[in-house]
């Protein structure tokens, strides 16, 4: 292998120590563009399960000074805090999703569980989304697997017993190359045949206690120029879409001063002239999801109607959706609310 054919090494340095997270959490981020903040804890590293229904602590960035309980190495490593009660498919993802003929490798120590039933804690790769991927992992059973995530639950490709310990430290390896599936987890050598997924990035499960140190991905022979040629012909569709489509300008401003709303905007013929407008519906922040608010305004920024009281920002920060719709129910040309 050379340096030419190393696609990603990762040695968590851009994480600081402390959960691995985004600043600002919760739904909000659902609906809205948030831009990356200073505070952010994540150094490329992405996971779709919902940082809001995790503990704030369930990914960590750790710094050993000294050489883990099975004589691993030293240095950074990122932890899985949990042990799965509900859900066996906690992840981190990073990379990208065009990777196909590549190999990856890490080292995992498995870490003493906590309360629950436990789950896979190992290496993802052809990662798609949180419903289609593969594992090389070492399962609550204490085998080792190849798994494939399909839908909610987990398929067993290969399996293997594997006589490895909390604290100690083992290499896990996966080549991939079309729907040959090649995993050394440990000491136990697997393969399967799948070729379901063809492509995605890397990542960790930790559906259980467990420390993951730095991970490569090489590319096999071909890949890389591959990846190039695949990226040229990207590059060159979207300037060939940006050519065919005009460029969006500002059409007009309107004053909402007093009784905007972040996303809650809904669209629709209110006054029957043919031309849509706007209804902005606002949050009671007492009584969520309850309205506050509807402002129904035209296209012209008139404010045709408003019912409730209206508030200013931060009103407007609530990410909670409105309980209303505008449809022409009657069929009348004119929309109800």
């Amino acid at each position: 292998m050379s340096e030419d054919d190393v696609l990603m090494r990762d040695t968590f340095e851009s994480l600081r120590p402390g959960p691995i997270r985004e600043a600002v959490d919760g739904p909000f981020r659902e609906m809205h563009a948030q831009p990356a903040s200073a505070e952010d804890n994540l150094g490329g590293w992405e996971s779709r399960f919902g940082w809001w229904s995790l503990p704030k602590d369930a990914w960590r960035l750790v710094v050993s000074a000294e050489r883990s309980p099975g004589g691993g190495p030293q240095g950074r490593f990122v932890e899985s805090r949990l042990t799965a009660t509900v859900y066996d498919n906690i992840w981190l993802a990073k990379g990208d999703l065009a990777w196909r003929d590549v190999a990856v490798e890490t080292t995992v120590t498995l870490l003493p569980p906590g309360d629950g039933w436990g789950g896979p804690a190992g290496l993802l790769f052809r990662f798609q989304d949180s419903r289609r991927h593969y594992a090389a992992c070492v399962d609550e059973d204490g085998r080792a697997k190849i798994l494939k995530r399909h839908g909610t639950g987990w398929d067993v490709l290969a399996s293997a017993p594997a006589s490895i310990e909390t604290g100690e430290a083992f290499g896990i390896r996966v080549v991939m190359e079309g729907a040959r599936l090649r995993a050394s987890i440990g000491p136990v050598e697997l393969q399967a045949e799948d070729g379901e997924f063809t492509h995605g990035c890397v990542g960790f499960v930790g559906a259980r206690p467990a420390r993951f140190g730095p991970v490569t991905v090489t590319a096999l022979r071909g890949e890389r120029d591959r990846l190039e040629a695949e990226c040229r012909d990207a590059a060159s569709r979207l300037e060939i879409k940006r050519k065919r489509y005009g460029k969006a300008v500002p059409w007009r401003k309107l004053d909402t001063r007093g009784f905007g709303s972040g996303r809650r905007i809904r669209l629709g013929d209110l006054t029957g002239d043919g031309r849509l407008d706007f209804l902005l519906l606002q949050i009671d922040p007492e009584r969520p999801p309850a309205l506050g608010c509807m402002t129904a305004m035209s296209a012209d920024g008139e404010v045709l109607w408003q019912l409730g009281q209206p508030r200013p920002a931060p009103e407007i920060e609530l990410s909670a959706d409105g309980p209303a719709q505008v449809h022409d129910i009657d069929g009348d040309g004119r929309c109800e609310v």
